[in-house]
């Protein structure tokens, strides 16, 4: 009941206050909605910086894959023009080779040799019956060949050259008999020359891999440079073992049987990669490379013995060892190239 109420005479006091007092607070908060949306401007601002900087980006990005792609066009043109170059080169190549095949008598069924002067006619098929090997490639046709008196003249020792002959007649397995141990190097070297083994020394090669295929591996392999230039950048040996190749194991164990025992060990390092026995002393097969000498070959008990190669700056000797000093049939060729071939006897050539 009002006449109860005693804040009736207050409210009515406040009746003629209330509409500047409505009016106050919608006027307030018509600013704050209005620094509200200011605020809502400047983000949205920002935002339109940072939309205008990627899309500025991706301009940019989209003028340099122009620019790539236009690069590729001309590339793939002189791409595609160098190829057609290179065919154009391959024709007339194949053309300038059939011709030489044509013209060349190494491609003639019944070839008229001179040997050191001397004539003989061999069958072009005898000629390359052993596919891979220099000699087959010699009379394959591919190559210019030296003519003398309608025969092809080949610089090589006569007899030796009829003993290749006759031994590719006997399908590569011709022993050599000569009692002669000289002739027998040169008849051998003949064979080594044109990149020919007899179908023993395969089988043995053949043998010996499947046995040892670590040591094949070994000799094999060419020494990293860095085993030579960290001990001698300047050394010779380096050359003339690149110039010889490495030794190979039929060679080795055609001198001198190889030991296939399985109680041997590997050894890797910079210096020595080769065979040691259990008490870790050099026997077997092995390289060396020291600051002035490269030495592949065998060993026993911790010193070069049997068949092996020494290589240093000022020589090389390739034969049979004993106790670390020369000591059989081998070859010393000094670097002037003189060549002493024959027996040895504790380091000291027997005339």
């Amino acid at each position: 009941q009002p006449q109860e109420f005693d804040d009736v005479k207050v409210l009515e006091s406040y009746k003629e206050t209330f509409p500047d007092v409505i009016g106050d607070i919608l006027s307030d908060r018509f600013f704050y909605k209005i620094d509200q949306n200011k605020q809502k401007i400047i983000n949205l601002q920002g935002m339109l910086m940072e939309c205008l900087k990627e899309y500025d980006e991706f301009s940019k990005l989209k003028l340099r894959l122009w620019q790539i792609r236009e690069r590729f066009k001309a590339s793939h043109k002189s791409f595609v023009k160098d190829v057609d170059r290179f065919i154009e080169q391959k024709k007339n190549w194949l053309k300038i080779q059939e011709q030489i095949q044509k013209d060349n008598p190494a491609t003639n069924d019944i070839i008229k040799l001179s040997i050191g002067g001397k004539e003989m006619v061999v069958g072009r098929n005898l000629l390359r019956s052993v596919p891979g090997s220099h000699l087959a490639d010699f009379f394959s046709g591919q190559y210019p060949v030296q003519q003398y008196n309608d025969a092809i003249f080949l610089d090589r020792d006569t007899e030796s050259f009829r003993f290749l002959i006759n031994f590719l007649r006997s399908g590569r397995n011709l022993e050599v008999n000569s009692t002669d141990q000289i002739q027998n190097q040169i008849f051998l070297d003949e064979l080594k020359y044109w990149g020919i083994k007899s179908k023993k020394e395969e089988q043995e090669m053949k043998r010996l891999e499947a046995k040892i295929p670590k040591i094949v591996d070994i000799l094999t392999k060419t020494p990293s440079v860095s085993q030579f230039t960290k001990l001698n950048e300047t050394g010779d040996y380096y050359k003339r073992w690149r110039e010889l190749g490495p030794l190979s194991v039929h060679e080795i164990n055609r001198h001198s049987p190889i030991n296939l025992s399985t109680d041997l060990i590997i050894q890797k390092s910079n210096v020595y990669t080769g065979q040691l026995d259990q008490n870790e002393r050099l026997e077997g097969i092995g390289r060396i490379v020291w600051t002035d000498y490269i030495y592949e070959g065998q060993y026993a008990n911790d010193k070069r013995c049997g068949f092996g190669r020494l290589i240093t700056n000022n020589e090389y000797y390739v034969g049979m060892w004993k106790e670390n000093q020369k000591h059989g049939h081998g070859k010393l060729v000094k670097k002037d190239g003189t060549t002493k071939e024959g027996t040895f006897e504790h380091d000291e050539f027997l005339e």
